[in-house]
């Protein structure tokens, strides 16, 4: 048995060696009753469905070894480090208190660590009076088909229909109604449903909003009078949908999503050391570690090694045509920038066409692309120069004609889509 305070593995030397140890983990919240509920080990004769499964290796008896995990928030860590070695989980619930901060944190650690559950329900003795059913209303879970009845609903409909009283009513006081919903009937008016939770109203009687003549309906009966804490309907000839709307407002919250394997802290978070004591679950997020860093400077030797990349895109113009299977492009680097780089590198023009820096243009940051399959004549339409070059001799040659000017020239834009690891100490840039 693991003592309360720290997990000490104690191997009992009466043990037989034909016996099959099996580790019970007993988890919840700090007061729950864990270490009353499991003051010793102890061993029974081997289950029969065990004996038939366990093949060439033969037990005659099954220990229980029982780990009495802390509930204290403060010791955490020996919480999950007692969780790896468990088979089972046991998790206790005080019945008073319901799921506490510590119960939500080892009923997490436990789904990540171990698939099989009880849960006990502690301190029963202290609600003498209060029934507790276990029911299955959806035997397996939503993904389940609907073949399995739903277990312990005769029993809970039984014991709802034992447990019916009269309930105190008081339709005296003023009219306080509880709106959930509303609707507009063509050539009727607006229905409000909702609960009276002080007073009482009648057909013809004036509410808040103003009305002439008040239809209340039951479900499908017609009723003249209703009192507190019954669900009803009424109507409201002559008012506008949107004259009475429900009071209370829904906001969609916009959640995160869990799709990092590595996060890499350029500055330490700070907390208060003291408060442990939080009414919330501190576990947020869990995950598997692919590599632990070891050596001092590990942002040189081993974050390298880590493929996490960023999409870069730059985007550029085509500014004239050189011949059919070369363009220029401007605007996509500065004057000052290494083209180096991007030799080599794919670029896609707006046009559909694919193609290849082949270098600089020039002192202005302007690049020479190459068109493998040539440019559509659609696109050599697009990019005609406002330019005349003369070729030698003083004739125009084929490049020319494709710079006369347009009154139509539309600009073609130059993308150029890379990806950069962002511990690479030569930052290169890589296309896939």
């Amino acid at each position: 048995m693991f003592p309360s305070s720290h997990a000490v593995l104690v191997m009992a030397e009466s043990s037989p060696p034909n016996t099959l140890n099996f580790n019970v983990g007993v988890l919840g919240h700090v007061d729950s009753g864990k270490t009353s509920f499991a003051r010793a080990a102890f061993t029974v004769p081997l289950p029969e469905h065990l004996r038939e499964s366990c093949g060439d290796r033969q037990y005659d008896s099954l220990q229980f070894t029982l780990v009495d995990c802390t509930g204290h928030a403060s010791l955490i860590r020996t919480i999950i480090g007692s969780a790896q070695i468990i088979d089972l989980r046991m998790l206790v619930v005080d019945v008073v208190k319901g799921m506490q901060t510590q119960t939500a944190e080892c009923l997490l650690i436990g789904q990540l660590t171990c698939s099989h559950t009880i849960v006990i329900l502690n301190k029963t003795d202290l609600l003498p009076s209060c029934p507790i059913i276990a029911v299955a209303a959806k035997p397996g879970g939503p993904e389940f088909p609907e073949t399995d009845e739903p277990q312990g609903i005769t029993g809970l409909i039984d014991l709802l229909k034992a447990q019916a009283f009269f309930p105190h009513r008081d339709p005296s006081g003023s009219l306080l109604m509880a709106v959930d919903h509303c609707f507009s009937i063509r050539g009727q008016g607006t229905v409000i449903t909702g609960n009276i939770l002080q007073g009482s109203l009648s057909v013809n009687d004036t509410v808040e909003i103003p009305a002439l003549k008040v239809f209340m309906y039951f479900y499908t009966k017609l009723y003249n009078t209703y009192t507190t804490n019954q669900n009803f309907g009424v109507m409201l000839p002559r008012n506008e949908n949107g004259d009475c709307s429900p009071t209370s407002q829904e906001e969609r919250a916009d959640f995160f999503s869990f799709d990092w394997e590595f996060h890499h802290l350029d500055e330490y978070l700070t907390c208060q050391t003291e408060d442990i004591h939080g009414n919330t679950c501190r576990l947020a997020f869990h995950g598997k570690l692919l590599e632990g860093f070891e050596d001092k400077n590990y942002t040189e030797t081993a974050l390298p090694r880590l493929k996490i990349s960023k999409d870069k895109q730059k985007e550029g113009a085509v500014e004239r045509v050189t011949d059919d299977y070369t363009v220029i492009g401007r605007n996509l680097f500065k004057k000052e920038t290494n083209l180096q780089l991007f030799v080599g590198l794919k670029v896609t023009l707006s046009t559909g066409e694919m193609g290849s820096i082949e270098g600089g243009f020039g002192q202005s940051g302007k690049i020479k692309i190459r068109i493998p399959e040539g440019l559509k004549e659609e696109t050599k339409q697009l990019l005609s120069s406002s330019s005349k070059k003369k070729g030698k001799g003083g004739a125009k040659n084929e490049s020319s004609k494709l710079e006369e000017t347009k009154p139509d020239a539309q600009p073609v834009t130059i993308y150029l889509n890379f990806k950069r690891y962002i511990y690479d100490p030569h930052k290169k840039m890589v296309q896939s």
